[in-house]
């Protein structure tokens, strides 16, 4: 909840609790240790955890098509048993990209500046 509320003081409020919850069978080094990296990273990464709508973004979506649909683009590019270059790869992975956002048209009139009686329909 503290990291919905991005709330640093409460989330450093639970870390405590917890250490202080480390009683018996839990009060070991290795827990200990991992609540040490954990508030570690926290602290190191507050400004990248930041949810989403507190960010004074342009973009109104939370998620992109490669965060959903990243299987679909590994397995594309590295399921065929194919070696490509980082450009060749980058490639294939902006046209599916753009097919997934409905931007396969525009991304082709303004990368190619091909005539648009050419450009593709795609069927869902």
């Amino acid at each position: 909840m503290s990291l919905i509320k991005y709330d640093r003081h409460l989330t450093d409020v639970i870390l405590d609790t917890i250490e202080s919850n480390l009683v018996d069978e839990l009060n070991t080094p290795e827990n200990h240790e991992n609540l040490k990296r954990l508030r570690s990273y926290l602290h190191r990464r507050w400004v990248d955890i930041k949810p989403f709508k507190m960010r004074n973004l342009s973009v109104i979506k939370a998620i992109g098509c490669c965060e959903s649909n990243h299987r679909k683009y590994i397995y594309r590019v590295k399921g065929q048993g194919k070696y490509r270059s980082e450009d060749g790869a980058e490639g294939i992975l902006r046209v599916l990209a753009c097919i997934k956002n409905n931007e396969l048209n525009t991304g082709l009139a303004v990368s190619l500046q091909v005539d648009s009686s050419i450009l593709v329909t795609r069927k869902n």
